[in-house]
């Protein structure tokens, strides 16, 4: 229920206006896991046709309730594939704090694709895995979450289908995010996008040792937790 959060509402606004440089007249948009419809109704007054796929029936009722479109459901290719009107007519597609959780990336990959207009942009926002090894966040891992992105990763999984990294924007939310936005075609990439990745090259995100830095961080953090229970007992 993001619309019990002041906070996220405001973010989801600002989310909102960000990607209305990526929209024309009467768009098409679809939000990936799309909760109560906090995101979506942002768009609830221009001219654009919007619907939000959500699984959890309690959620996707409140935002039914609040006009929001919304299908009940799964976001894979079987689910999606019957949307006729959105089917290769998709001008922006959103998620935000979803893929991360979806075991099938592959298949959520090709529903994008499957939905997204020649023209289309693809925009998500997920838990950041260069924050997460900052500052030995290891709860980002058991809460739920399959995957950690970076940007090195999320622009290699996502040319394997012919879409190209052209933003990469930092957040403060989830104890830091980033943003990714994703086109069919190459277009200039911004000097903070080149910047994202000389940082996860300097700090060998794509590299396994920084993984096993990660490890040994994680062992340290655990050694002085106990060490600080232990002290309080003892107080």
């Amino acid at each position: 229920f993001t619309g019990s959060s002041e906070y996220m509402k405001n973010h989801f606004k600002n989310f909102a206006n960000f990607t209305k440089k990526y929209l024309k007249t009467n768009s098409k948009i679809i939000e990936i896991g799309s909760n109560d419809g906090t995101f979506l109704k942002n768009f609830l007054d221009a001219e654009n046709k919007i619907l939000g796929i959500e699984p959890s029936k309690s959620v996707a009722d409140v935002a039914i309730k609040n006009n929001i479109p919304t299908l009940n459901d799964f976001f894979n290719t079987s689910n999606v594939k019957t949307l006729n009107e959105f089917v290769g007519n998709t001008d922006l597609i959103c998620a935000s704090n979803v893929i991360c959780h979806v075991p099938d990336l592959n298949n959520l990959i090709e529903s994008v694709d499957l939905l997204l207009s020649k023209e289309g942009t693809f925009i998500f926002e997920e838990p950041y895995l260069g924050s997460m090894f900052e500052k030995i966040s290891y709860d980002q891992i058991y809460d739920e979450h399959i995957f950690m992105f970076s940007a090195s990763s999320v622009s290699k999984i996502f040319q394997r289908y012919n879409f190209h990294l052209i933003d990469s924007i930092p957040q403060v939310t989830h104890g830091g995010s980033m943003r990714y936005v994703l086109k069919r075609k190459k277009n200039e990439s911004g000097k903070d996008l080149k910047k994202i990745f000389d940082y996860e090259k300097n700090k060998k995100l794509n590299k396994l040792d920084s993984c096993i830095d990660f490890k040994k961080n994680c062992e340290i953090s655990k050694e002085k937790i106990v060490e600080k229970i232990k002290f309080f007992k003892e107080n």
